[in-house]
């Protein structure tokens, strides 16, 4: 029995790394991807940087669809070493915010449009 829970550990971990690394990639792309020009043209300054700080909260949202099952999938993959369930969880709860962060930053400044 422990060694299926191993294995199923194992895997659980591997699958999280995997989920991590496609949704940094989609945070990014979240807070980059260029507006409309219909919208573009009638956006002041101000907007753009609205619009980046809303980029950023739905990227926001996505880390925490992340970290939530991760946090509880941690805490029972990792029961013996809590610190470690806990370091992986705020690592990939944090990538990903992080790269949501820097996709509306980029958007902010290079305001892209079609």
């Amino acid at each position: 029995m422990p060694r299926t829970r191993t294995l199923i550990a194992t895997g659980g971990v591997l699958v999280e790394i995997l989920a991590t690394a496609y949704l940094i990639l989609i945070a990014y792309l979240i807070g980059v991807w260029m507006m409309n020009d219909s919208v573009a043209f009638r956006m002041t300054p101000a907007d753009w940087y609205l619009e980046a700080l809303t980029r950023f909260g739905q990227s926001s949202i996505v880390a925490a669809l992340l970290g939530i099952p991760s946090h509880y999938f941690n805490r029972w993959a990792f029961r013996s070493r809590p610190t470690i369930g806990m370091v992986l969880t705020w690592v990939a709860f944090g990538s990903v915010s992080i790269s949501g962060l820097l996709g509306a930053v980029e958007f902010a400044v290079t305001k892209p449009y079609m």
